[in-house]
């Protein structure tokens, strides 16, 4: 009776060590996840950067799984999704010949910026909001143009004016 206790007691000693160590490790797991995730936003989407942090992403995947097998399926179609839309052999190594510019100074804008909010509105067809957007951009430039030039006169100001309506991209002008 004893020796069967004492079995028990070293049995679940040895349980809630592995409980311990496996709570350690989903901790870790989750750490590593998060500090890529927060990178992954940063980082331009085309760069061969954002390809090795999404190797990484998906050897943390792999761990996960085995600390928490039940997981498994759900983090495996996260990382088909991931392979579908960007294959990690794939790694581009000069992003400039494969993708032009003005694309990866988009994906590499700040979120929420107004520069960021433009390109939004562009991307999903809403052109008025664009033109709002492109129209404060303007203004913003304007004032901090002038804020610096005070001594504009008011001729001056208007032809700014007019600058500032022209550099507006093609896809804003309106045909009337």
């Amino acid at each position: 009776m004893r020796e069967e206790l004492s079995q028990k007691l070293h049995s679940l000693q040895e349980r809630k060590r592995l409980m311990c160590s496996r709570s350690t490790k989903i901790r870790e797991v989750e750490l590593k996840r998060k500090i890529i995730n927060d990178v992954l936003e940063i980082v331009p989407k085309s760069s061969s950067t954002a390809a090795c942090l999404r190797e990484i992403e998906f050897e943390i995947n792999k761990q996960d799984i085995t600390v928490r097998p039940w997981k498994k399926r759900k983090l495996m179609k996260s990382m088909d999704s991931t392979n579908k839309t960007t294959p990690l052999s794939s790694v581009v190594l000069n992003p400039s010949t494969s993708k032009d510019l003005s694309r990866i100074h988009a994906e590499s804008l700040h979120k929420g910026t107004l520069e960021w909010r433009l390109n939004q509105a562009i991307d999903n067809g809403q052109i008025d909001l664009a033109e709002k957007i492109s129209d404060s951009i303007g203004n913003r430039l304007f004032s901090t143009t002038s804020d610096k030039n005070i001594h504009l006169t008011l001729g001056k100001q208007g032809e700014y004016k007019e600058e500032l309506k022209n550099r507006r991209p093609v896809w804003l002008t309106v045909d009337g």
